[in-house]
């Protein structure tokens, strides 16, 4: 799976949380009402080429309009960005990544990690 930038990364969660598709006239609203980012429809059409050649989405031209889907689920976005940023910022190491999300998880939140980790079957 390819690296995306900030900006692919933007627009690839305005996609996923739209839901399954999204009209491509959409997207650019999207980013500007939730990241306050405005951006000409002619860049987004390049970003939106770009994502497609990564095969993050794939987008459907029906007529005069044109919809956007994503080929790759946020989860498994979401799944290969933690191993990245566990292997290359922690070695590896899970008790180091937690050492240093420590002081931004709540309490209560903290409570129900150990029981997710209680729950794990280790072998």
């Amino acid at each position: 799976m390819e690296k995306l930038t900030n900006l692919e990364e933007m627009i690839m969660k305005c996609i996923w949380d739209y839901g399954e598709e999204i009209p491509f006239l959409q997207i650019g609203k999207e980013l500007k009402e939730r990241y306050s980012k405005e951006y000409k429809r002619i860049s987004i059409r390049t970003y939106l080429f770009r994502l497609e050649d990564k095969e993050y989405l794939k987008v459907d031209k029906r007529g005069r309009n044109a919809y956007v889907y994503p080929i790759i689920s946020e989860k498994e976005y979401r799944k290969e960005k933690a191993e990245d940023i566990l292997d290359n910022w922690f070695d590896g190491s899970a008790k180091e990544l937690f050492t240093a999300l420590s002081e931004k998880i709540p309490k209560s939140e903290k409570e129900r990690l150990k029981g997710v980790l209680d729950d794990m079957d280790f072998i």
